[in-house]
């Protein structure tokens, strides 16, 4: 992203707000997966099985969102200097809205 965003201030170039809300979306959903599955590989060494598979299954919820996006669950690959490569579908949304709703709130 931050390669992105030098190219796009060295050009010049304004991109779209529907652009930076999708940009950002994509990379909360990359910081909550990395912290999800970093703490539940520190559970799982001290022998939390449960807890692993409990937080794995809210990872996998993100994957899913990761799939709809981008064909591919583990790397977020829609990032070219300028644009989203990928436009988000209807079904993307539906199941942001569902990680929403099951994930736990603060």
């Amino acid at each position: 992203m931050g390669w992105h965003l030098t190219c796009e201030k060295l050009l010049n170039v304004k991109t779209p707000k529907r652009v930076d809300y999708l940009r950002i979306i994509i990379m909360e959903l990359a910081r909550i997966s990395d912290h999800l599955i970093c703490n539940s590989v520190v559970v799982l060494t001290r022998v939390a099985y449960t807890g692993f598979l409990y937080v794995m299954h809210t990872g996998e919820l993100i994957y899913e969102i990761y799939e709809e996006i981008c064909g591919i669950t583990v790397n977020d690959n829609i990032w070219v200097a300028l644009v989203v490569e990928r436009n988000f579908t209807n079904a993307a949304f539906e199941k942001l809205e569902k990680f929403l709703a099951e994930y736990p709130a603060c």
